[in-house]
């Protein structure tokens, strides 16, 4: 039931199982047994009804659980919540170079619009292919982000540009917060979004095309590991022209481990 939330369809569900833990209850257990049971009911209520009216947004937008530990990304000022997307938020920041807005999906980093760093890396996804294709046909973009790497795409002249994004909120938010470093390209001319998963994409349409840019960049993320295998790649190449390029974006990370 996304239209009214998790935390409430979380209460909805507790308050059924309430119901029929009641009636049960008084259907098979002795009178003595009723009121502990009663007690117990009443007090889950209680809880249930007294519970937060919604949830912490500032904590989830933490990542602690994504990450292993909590991030700083400031403040929630916008969020939006459906099944395809999960929790898709933007929150702002300010630090010693201004402020900072950022992208989120389920405490997850998606973009920001900090202009001597993220988006400079953001450009280079779209950038750096191009030095290799001189060819402004058709391109894909599966991932939209901030909207930044499918803008530069677009600039960049392509007769047409897909854009597979599995998140409607993720576009929303994007052409949203993020107009100024992405044109809201998603509605401008020559460019078609698809609210769909990028893999299901290249199974479904007959195009061929001169770039597929991926902007998954982190392989634990839920759905990306279709993205991060052999049977993927044979896929995106069968609808490659012969002389296109399939751009990829890895985050390389460092581990070090703790001295003992």
């Amino acid at each position: 039931m996304p239209w009214i939330g998790g935390l409430a369809a979380s209460k909805i569900v507790a308050g059924c199982a309430l119901f029929i833990a009641a009636t049960v209850i008084a259907s098979v257990a002795s009178r003595a047994t009723r009121w502990r049971l009663g007690a117990g009911l009443v007090v889950s209520a209680a809880c249930v009804i007294f519970s937060p009216k919604q949830p912490d947004y500032d904590t989830l937008s933490k990542g602690a659980s994504v990450y292993f530990k909590a991030q700083n990304w400031g403040t929630v000022i916008d969020h939006a919540e459906s099944i395809d997307g999960g929790l898709t938020m933007v929150t702002r920041r300010e630090n010693q170079n201004g402020v900072v807005t950022t992208l989120l999906t389920n405490g997850k980093f998606q973009g920001n619009d900090a202009k001597n760093g993220e988006v400079q890396a953001q450009i280079g996804f779209a950038a750096l292919p191009l030095l290799h294709q001189n060819i402004r046909e058709n391109a894909l973009v599966i991932g939209y982000g901030t909207g930044a790497t499918s803008r530069v795409l677009h600039d960049a002249g392509f007769a047409h540009i897909d854009i597979a994004e599995l998140s409607r909120d993720v576009v929303a938010m994007a052409n949203t917060y993020f107009s100024d470093i992405n044109d809201g390209v998603s509605h401008l001319p020559r460019v078609q979004t698809h609210i769909t998963d990028g893999r299901n994409l290249l199974l479904l349409t007959p195009r061929k095309y001169d770039l597929i840019s991926i902007e998954i960049t982190s392989i634990w993320f839920a759905g990306a590991a279709s993205l991060y295998n052999q049977e993927f790649y044979q896929l995106a190449r069968s609808r490659l022209q012969p002389t296109a390029y399939c751009s990829n974006g890895f985050r390389c990370i460092t581990w070090r481990p703790p001295i003992c």
